[in-house]
């Protein structure tokens, strides 16, 4: 315990002996920080381009469902009440024969 006491007090005393930095920005550093945003890194490049694809996907995927779905709809509607099945189109059929 010792050895770390004398090595914080040897680091504080250093730190005491620094001399002070200038707390203004360099000149330009905005500038430099607004371009770095407004344009991607390179190494971050295909996950953008994932993520953007990804998302084209899932909006295609969503509207040929609901596309889907609507077909679907459609034709999956019962049958009218007055209308005869074709079983009782050949039953009736064959019954006369």
């Amino acid at each position: 315990m010792s050895d770390f006491d004398r090595r914080w007090q040897n680091t504080v005393a250093r730190a005491r002996q620094a001399p002070a930095r200038s707390t203004v920005a360099p000149f330009g550093f905005a500038t430099r920080v607004l371009a770095a945003v407004e344009q991607p890194a390179r190494g971050k490049l295909p996950v953008l381009l994932w993520e953007r694809l990804g998302l084209r996907a899932l909006a295609g995927v969503t509207a040929l469902l609901v596309l889907l779905g609507a077909m679907e709809y459609r034709d999956a509607r019962p049958p009218g009440l007055f209308l005869p099945s074709i079983e009782h189109c050949v039953t009736a059929t064959f019954w006369m024969l």
